[in-house]
C-alpha cells in the first residue's frame, strides 16, 4: 500500500470551453480555495484528498487533473529529461501500469504517440522500475494527460480515470 503524502498540488476541474463561470459558481460551493477560471475550466490549489472531494460532490466539471508539472520542451529529449525530474511516487508506484493520453498541436514535437511513449519511459525511469509490469495486474493504471502546446508542456495526473458524467453509470442491467 503506498504512503499517502499530503503535497499541495494545483487542480485543474475541465469544462467545455466557455463554461467556466457557471463551474467556477459551483466550485465557490464547494471549496474556500481560490479559484483561477482559465480556458477550459478552472484551476485551484489543493491535494488528492481535495481531488477525490471535487470527483464525488461536484456536478458541472468534465474531469478533474492533478497538475504534475509544467515546462519548456522542444524535443522528446528535453521532454524525457524535464518529465523525468518531477517527482512521480505519490502518483505512481514502480512497476504499476501507466497510461499516457497525449495531444500536441504546433510545437517541433509532431507525432503524439512518440511523445506519450517518451513520457512513460521517463516515468519508469525516473521510479527506476522496469519498463513492463510484470506481475502487476491487480493495480489500477494510473492515466496521465500530456499537453504540448508549442513549447509549453503540462502533465496531469486524471483524478478520476473516466469521465465524471459516466460516475455509477448502469452498474445494474437485466437482459430486455
Amino acid at each position: 500500500m503506498a504512503k499517502f503524502v499530503a503535497q499541495s498540488w494545483t487542480l485543474f476541474a475541465a469544462c467545455t470551453p466557455g463554461l467556466e463561470s457557471i463551474l467556477a459558481h459551483e466550485l465557490r460551493g464547494l471549496t474556500d480555495a481560490v479559484l483561477t477560471p482559465v480556458e477550459g475550466g478552472v484551476e485551484l490549489p489543493g491535494d488528492f484528498l481535495d481531488a477525490a472531494g471535487l470527483c464525488l460532490w461536484s456536478r458541472s466539471p468534465s474531469g478533474i487533473l492533478v497538475r504534475l508539472g509544467k515546462f519548456k520542451a522542444k524535443s522528446l529529449q528535453q521532454l524525457y529529461d524535464e518529465a523525468k525530474k518531477l517527482n512521480w511516487s505519490p502518483v505512481v508506484q514502480p512497476g504499476q501500469e501507466v497510461v499516457v493520453r497525449a495531444t500536441v498541436k504546433g510545437s517541433r514535437i509532431q507525432r503524439a504517440e512518440n511523445a506519450a511513449r517518451k513520457l512513460e519511459l521517463a516515468i519508469h525511469d525516473a521510479l527506476r522500475g522496469s519498463r513492463k509490469s510484470y506481475g502487476q495486474r491487480s493495480r489500477t493504471p494510473v492515466t496521465i494527460i500530456l499537453r504540448i502546446r508549442g513549447g509549453d508542456v503540462t502533465i496531469s495526473a486524471d483524478a478520476v480515470g473516466q469521465p465524471l458524467h459516466r460516475r455509477g453509470y448502469r452498474k445494474a442491467t437485466a437482459k430486455a
